[in-house]
């Protein structure tokens, strides 16, 4: 058999601009517009963002370039999220405390590392750099890559994901029951509008519990974050029953704002719910725009 031709320069261009009209740099090509709209490298420590669209495309990737192993049926934020957390042994959040095993260090760094480094490689390695000579090694490196990160993340699922998803939940508890208590109200306020009959004992039990549960939250806030007055949310709750207090104008001209202030926190946290928890930050002052509502309507409230 005689010896392959080599192809001329010209040859070459001509197979790397078909290659650049095709489905795996179209692939490349959507991941990257993707994650290019996140921020996250290997020292982040959560991430609460919305990365599935991202995680989609980088699958639909996987798959375009057809990398050898692949057994992912899709990429899950779920299982993403509980491979970014502060290495340590032992942490505090709020009031929990919480032993974090050697295992699940050293998966939970190697997983983010390979999933940063993807990033890395396409946004600001080699990648940029392509052209006709340098593409199909690139390509070469890409996949092995993603090879390595398919194998962490099934790994992950069945390690790591199983002993980090109980600190999540635990740690997010106090805010996933005020989120829970808060759509219940609102659901059965709702149905007081419409002329429902709701029982007495009923709407006061709901009330107590979200009064219970957002006083719980506040009280992290106090302690953990930027939240320094006092607070009494039976007390708040109890004032805005004033009967016609929009018509006294002494009443409405404080309590307007007082019942403006809390309809917003309450939005936020219908909100939260409606995103889901994992949108949600675990260490609960962190959720800022949730924590600045609350603040306001403390310091609303204190005016009264």
């Amino acid at each position: 058999m005689p010896p392959r031709q080599k192809k001329s320069e010209d040859e070459k261009q001509k197979d790397y601009n078909t290659w650049l009209a095709g489905p795996e740099n179209q692939a490349i090509e959507e991941a990257m517009v993707e994650m290019k709209k996140l921020k996250f490298d290997n020292g982040t420590c959560d991430i609460s963002d919305d990365f599935q669209p991202y995680l989609n495309k980088l699958h639909a990737m996987v798959a375009a370039l057809k990398v050898p192993g692949r057994k992912a049926k899709s990429y899950e934020q779920m299982y993403i999220r509980t491979m970014f957390f502060e290495k340590c042994e032992k942490i505090k959040i709020d009031d929990f405390f919480f032993e974090i095993p050697n295992s699940c260090n050293v998966d939970m760094v190697n997983c983010k590392n390979q999933f940063a480094d993807i990033k890395v490689f396409l946004t600001e390695g080699q990648w940029e750099m392509n052209d006709y000579t340098s593409y199909a090694n690139n390509k070469k490196e890409l996949v092995k890559m993603l090879k390595k990160f398919e194998t962490m993340y099934n790994k992950h699922i069945k390690t790591s994901y199983k002993e980090m998803s109980v600190v999540h939940a635990t740690a997010m508890s106090p805010l996933t029951k005020l989120l829970d208590a808060n759509v219940n109200f609102h659901q059965l306020e709702l149905m007081k509008e419409r002329g429902d009959d709701v029982p007495d004992f009923r709407y006061n039990a709901l009330e107590t519990e979200f009064s219970k549960f957002l006083t719980g939250i506040l009280e992290i806030l106090k302690t953990f974050g930027t939240l320094h007055q006092s607070f009494d949310i039976p007390q708040m709750l109890k004032t805005m029953k004033i009967k016609n207090w929009r018509n006294i104008r002494p009443f409405e001209f404080y309590m307007s704002e007082m019942d403006d202030k809390i309809k917003k926190v309450r939005t936020e946290l219908l909100t939260m719910h409606k995103l889901g928890h994992l949108r949600c930050k675990y260490i609960i002052e962190q959720n800022l725009t949730m924590a600045k509502l609350m603040e306001s309507m403390v310091t609303c409230d204190r005016k009264i």
